[in-house]
């Protein structure tokens, strides 16, 4: 089984951003400079190292819970919050 990387999901939402759309390349680049990761999470398997498929999970999960959208293949950007905007009647 494949040991998780903590706080990951926090790590993500802090990297995407509202205003500003994300490539997944650079979701790995931030993960592998925020977080160290040992030799199992960098181990390669299916042809990428584990730590991109636990990001890429992640994603697919934040996306589907309507935190992050996908705007195309590889570029995600995060949901506006609309708890935090007040609503004039």
């Amino acid at each position: 089984m494949r040991q998780p990387i903590w706080h990951l999901t926090e790590i993500i939402r802090q990297v995407l951003r509202v205003d500003k759309d994300i490539a997944l390349q650079e979701v790995y680049a931030e993960i592998r400079d925020r977080i160290p990761l040992n030799r199992e999470q960098r181990e390669t398997t299916y042809g990428a190292p584990n730590f991109q498929h636990s990001i890429r999970s992640t994603l697919s999960r934040l996306v589907k819970n309507g935190e992050a959208i996908r705007v195309k293949r590889g570029i995600y950007r995060k949901t506006p919050d609309l708890s935090s905007r007040s609503i004039r009647k």
